[in-house]
């Protein structure tokens, strides 16, 4: 019969596995960690200037700004749909406050709305708020599969359905379009965007 001192050197060796066997699944999981929880977050693209207009491209929405004055701003969105294209102004919570802008071109006829954003995901427009529709020089054109509008907008309309804009500020702003063929004000995004812009 072994005497228990027999035993300290197996209880050694035992207790040594053990530890290994809980040091390598937590220096595993560790490892992982990162790889599973790293993020990369998109940067906001690079504003360029062409023509007077600066211009930001985000997931194939383009967007072309130019403040002429400091009382408008011009402004053309462009993106690959035959159906609605967006962009709104200065969010406080997903569209909530935006000044949204939308348009879609149909048959060669352009039509745009000026929209403000009642909650996080729900906009209305402007006149039925009791507020104006504040937008003028409404153009566009439909090419090639892609949809591009341009207007003009206040950049303090004094419309309570309006976020104030500033020259040299910068704004988060939302770009959004709408499947193909969604000729309306009302089918949901088909994709949608957002970037930091300076006026």
């Amino acid at each position: 019969m072994r005497e228990p001192s027999d035993f300290a050197p197996l209880l050694k060796r035992r207790e040594k596995t053990r530890k290994l066997l809980v040091v390598f699944p937590v220096m595993g999981c560790l490892l992982l960690v990162p790889m599973c929880t790293t993020h990369k977050e998109e940067k906001d693209p690079e504003a360029s200037s062409e023509n007077g207009f600066s211009h930001a491209n985000s997931a194939g929405i383009v967007l072309k700004w130019k403040a002429d004055t400091l009382e408008f701003l011009h402004a053309k969105v462009s993106a690959p749909t035959t159906g609605w294209v967006a962009v709104g102004f200065h969010p406080t919570d997903e569209m909530k406050d935006a000044n949204i802008i939308i348009g879609y071109v149909k048959d060669g006829d352009v039509y745009v709305t000026d929209e403000f954003g009642v909650g996080k995901y729900s906009h209305l427009p402007d006149t039925l708020l009791g507020g104006e529709d504040n937008v003028t020089n409404r153009a566009g054109a439909e090419t090639v599969g892609r949809t591009e509008i341009s207007f003009t907008i206040p950049l303090d309309s004094g419309d309570p359905y309006d976020r104030p804009l500033a020259v040299g500020k910068s704004y988060m702003v939302m770009l959004a379009y709408g499947p193909d063929d969604a000729d309306d004000f009302q089918t949901r995004h088909e994709r949608r965007t957002h970037l930091n812009v300076k006026l």
